[in-house]
């Protein structure tokens, strides 16, 4: 009867376990399916409310609205009031799909039972069982999990990183050189020990987020994992003498029967020794599981916000063959910047990047830190747990379990690291394909007009064909490995096994279902361990180092000079700090009293300053300026008649005031681009000073960056939306006839880099986005060369000069529409150099 008890107890147990299991996974799977039914009618609900039923909308925004007309003419094609209804109605239709505020993270909030028991995201998904999940149903994310949060973590650990790098690279430096010449080692080893001391350590990746993951979820993983550890072995052996309790020679151990009844008194306590070792490691594999994937989260967005900051920063003109700047071998702030290095720390030589290979950092390389953060642990646990499971596999068995354990050991394991070491191998090499597969698709799509009119499809057709088909092999390759070690996973635990007993029957052993079911059971945690989970931990970590080297590299590409911003008094900084708020948008519409009085304040002021296409310059800090001025001379060892030099713009003395228009005139090539460019920041100085006197800059390119939203979005571009502040905007850039054509006003989506629209309206959004953002300095680039005699005077009036220059704002036009600067400041640009100012 007990025996019978303790039998129908653990059945009934497994029972009930195995039908939550069944329940959670049902639940997981109805919940995914009406998630992606939410997000796919959402899709579709955009698509109708964007475009319409009607398929001659498409090319609605493709229609050229570069009206010949005058302001009169533009006030006459308003659309009419019930088509204005229309487009407001649409417009409130689709924004409140968006929502303004979100629910809070029930995560935030959770009890310690809900976190126990992860049923704090429960009615999230029975809302989705209910109804399609809307954007508004989705709760907001934790800080922890924001990108702000994770990008400032990133830029911490690697500013760390970076310190310690210089440090021990000055601490080394100061240590050799302080060394005692006399003493009683020997010359030789006094030489490699001073060699030792001066070897530079360049900062490690690597390192510091392997110490900050460890600092942050070592504390709650590993006693969890050592927990779990313990009850894997303690289970095995609780099932052995579970089993050993049936067995009817353990109840004869007297003549009275009484063993009978304490034999099984210990069944009931193995038994649940069992179920609470199955309890702890299902709690502990779900948490741990949960922590490390959602660190391994923030670091993948951390990484995506890093490569995306970095792109801000990186030369837009100079060549990255040398990564390295102009530091010398000895330089001690070698590490702070510089392209990728050999493993003794020395620079490479050359280092190149591209659009292709930035997409591939941030779409696959962060992915291998999901990976990564889930198995790393067991690079520790999994050699720990197979000692204890070889000695007490001998304890419990006897010798014959070494045998077995050998085989795993000798053979299986090494096998799957060399898979797992091939595995980092030809990751290398897809990575380095795809970088140039991506990088050729894209340089195909942004030339699809040359490609096209010179007949180049099939050739570009052959080449991509041609990589891809080399990638494709090595992703078969690699594929064709995994599939190996996977059947050696599953084959592993069946062949060790066998040894086992076959060695232990033939030294005499006798086979109980005690030894027999031990024996299976840390065979397959011993399996499961060292085959599993160690070996997609190694192939984790060294696809994750690979990744973190190409970010790593990625970090250190030079940038472009930061030179340093003053503000002129506290008028301007308290301008500065209201310009998002209602006090800053009447100071915008309505000109502050520091512009009014400050026409004649120099924003910016050029000083002998020479700039090159390839960037030949070194960054020096001018340290008598007080801090308010770069200064960036030639190297030495540079000169300034080296035949590879392109010079872009040669010894530019200028001033630009506020409240004042500078025309930029000149020919084809002269270099007016160039000299906006340098004003932004975006050319590296070779020679000379800039000294910048202003909080905010807006710039108009020649060529407009648009992302792939609606109008609004294009114009807004993160700035808050005030509806009196933009219909100015818009009005005064001649956008509204514009409006009135498209089919959902501003609301329309652009497309991909702003396909649907014309030059002309791009170049006006371009504009209107500059002068929408409050900012001291504006410069354009030529707006008014994709417009019409009209609308360029339109704009040229009552955008430029009504909404900026008469504001107080600094202006520079670079133009050829020589109608409008009659009575302008005009610059002369000539070959790069300044011809005449007046």
């Amino acid at each position: 009867v007990g025996v019978t008890v303790v039998i129908v107890v653990v059945v009934v147990v497994g029972i009930v376990v195995v039908g939550v299991v069944i329940i959670l996974v049902s639940i997981t799977t109805i919940t995914a399916k009406g998630i992606i039914a939410a997000a796919s009618y959402r899709r579709r609900l955009l698509v109708v409310l964007r475009f319409g039923s009607s398929s001659s909308s498409a090319g609605a925004g493709a229609a050229g609205l570069d009206f010949n007309g005058d302001r009169d003419a533009y006030a006459a094609a308003a659309p009419p009031p019930h088509e204005e209804e229309e487009e407001q109605q649409s417009s409130r239709q689709q924004e409140q799909l968006l929502p303004s505020t979100r629910p809070p993270n029930p995560l935030a909030n959770a009890s310690p039972f809900s976190r126990l028991f992860f049923t704090w995201p429960y009615p999230l998904l029975s809302l989705g069982m209910k109804r399609p999940l809307v954007e508004g149903d989705i709760p907001g994310i934790m800080d922890v999990d924001s990108s702000d949060a994770n990008l400032q973590m990133w830029e911490r650990l690697w500013e760390h990183e970076l310190e310690r790098s210089r440090s021990a690279h000055t601490a080394a430096a100061d240590g050799a050189d302080s060394r005692p010449t006399s003493g009683k080692r020997t010359g030789s080893r006094r030489r490699a020990r001073k060699k030792r001391q001066q070897k530079p350590r360049p900062p490690s990746l690597h390192r510091a987020i392997l110490v900050d993951f460890l600092r942050t979820t070592g504390p709650f993983v590993q006693p969890l994992m050592l927990c779990s550890s313990t009850a894997k072995l303690l289970q095995a052996v609780a099932l052995g003498l579970l089993l050993d309790t049936f067995e009817p020679s353990s109840s004869v151990d007297g003549s009275d029967g009484s063993s009978n009844n304490g034999s099984n008194n210990e069944g009931y306590l193995w038994a649940s020794v069992l179920v609470l070792c199955g309890g702890v490691i299902l709690f502990e594999h779900h948490h741990v599981f949960f922590v490390t994937w959602r660190k391994g989260m923030q670091y993948r967005i951390a990484a995506i916000a890093a490569i995306y900051s970095k792109a801000l920063r990186l030369k837009s003109t100079a060549s990255l063959a040398d990564a390295g700047g102009g530091g010398g071998k000895g330089d001690k702030g070698a590490s702070a910047s510089g392209g990728g290095r050999d493993r003794d720390g020395s620079r490479t030589a050359t280092t190149t990047t591209s659009s292709g290979r930035i997409m591939n950092l941030v779409s696959n390389d962060v992915e291998r830190f999901l990976l990564a953060t889930l198995f790393v642990s067991y690079l520790f646990w999994a050699p720990v747990q197979s000692i204890a499971i070889l000695v007490l596999g001998i304890h419990l068995i006897g010798p014959s379990f070494a045998a077995g354990y050998g085989l795993l050991i000798g053979i299986l394991v090494p096998m799957q690291f060399y898979l797992s070491g091939k595995f980092a191998t030809l990751r290398s090499k897809v990575a380095r394909l795809t970088d140039a597969r991506v990088t050729l698709l894209s340089q195909a799509i942004s030339g699809v007009r040359v490609m096209k009119m010179s007949g180049w499809e099939l050739q570009f057709e052959q080449r991509i064909a041609d990589i891809r088909k080399r990638e494709i092999a090595q992703i078969q390759r690699a594929n064709r490995l995994k599939a190996l070690n996977e059947s050696l996973f599953f084959s592993s635990n069946v062949i060790v096994s066998l040894v086992v007993f076959c060695v232990h029957v033939a030294t005499g052993g006798l086979l109980t279902p005690r030894t027999v079911y031990t024996t299976l059971t840390l065979i397959n945690v011993l399996q499961i361990e060292l085959t599993k989970h160690l070996s997609l931990a190694v192939m984790g970590v060294s696809e994750c180092y690979v990744s973190l080297s190409r970010i790593q590299t990625y970090l250190e590409f030079p940038e472009i000079g930061q030179q340093h911003v003053s503000l002129d008094g506290g008028e301007v900084a308290e301008e500065e700090a209201t310009a998002g708020t209602t006090e800053g948008i009447d100071s915008y519409s309505k000109g502050t009293k520091a512009d009014e009085e400050g026409a004649t304040t120099i924003r910016i002021s050029v000083q002998g300053v020479t700039c090159y296409w390839n960037g030949n310059g070194s960054r020096r800090s001018n340290g008598d300026a007080g801090g308010d001025s770069d200064e960036l001379v030639m190297d030495e060892k540079e000169s300034t008649n080296n035949p590879l030099s392109i010079l872009a713009l040669g010894n530019i003395n200028l001033e630009l005031h506020a409240g004042e228009l500078t025309c930029i005139i000149g020919v084809v090539g002269a270099g007016k681009s160039a000299l906006l460019q340098m004003l932004c920041g975006e050319l590296e100085l070779a020679s000379g000073t800039i000294e910048r006197d202003y909080a905010t800059l807006s710039y108009a390119a020649q060529d407009p960056w648009l992302i792939g939203g609606n109008v609004r979005e294009n114009i807004l571009m993160g700035e808050p939306y005030h509806k009196s502040r933009y219909d100015e905007v818009v009005e005064a850039c001649c956008l509204l006839t514009d409006f009135a054509q498209l089919r959902n006003g501003d609301m329309t989506i652009v497309g991909d880099r702003g396909v649907q629209l014309s030059g002309g309206q791009r170049a006006r959004i371009g504009l209107a986005r500059a002068l929408y953002r409050p900012s001291h300095v504006v410069l354009l680039d030529d707006p008014l060369s994709a417009v019409d005699a009209r609308v360029g005077r339109i704009i040229f009036y009552e955008a430029i000069l009504g909404l900026a220059v008469r504001r107080g704002k600094c202006v520079v036009l670079a133009t050829h529409q020589h109608q409008f600067v009659g009575e302008q400041r005009c610059v002369l640009v000539a070959g790069g150099k300044i011809e005449c100012v007046g």
